[in-house]
């Protein structure tokens, strides 16, 4: 502290109040869902579904949900520069 200045932490519910601090904890709790759903319940899923009559080994299916998960990114991406497209196309 510098001086005679007093820095007080705020409660939890006043640092929900806090604009935007609701809508990001329900973006992230979302997104965490989804990713947690791919990585625990894809991969058993797969394994558990015949595909073309062939059921895939634990192992093939953990490969499928690792490759998959690879291209997250680059469609996180695409779709960031896309929606940041049309906003910008309504602003104008």
């Amino acid at each position: 502290m510098h001086g005679s200045e007093s820095h007080e932490g705020i409660n939890f519910w006043d640092a929900w109040r806090i604009p935007g601090v609701l809508s990001y904890a329900l973006c992230l709790f979302f997104a965490k869902l989804i990713a947690y759903t791919f990585l625990y319940w894809l991969p058993y899923y797969i394994k558990s579904t015949p595909i073309q009559n062939n059921m895939l080994t634990p192992k093939e299916a953990g490969a499928c949900v690792a490759v998959g998960d690879m291209f997250v990114p680059v469609h996180l991406c695409s779709l960031c520069v896309y929606l940041c497209g049309c906003l910008h196309d309504q602003m104008i």
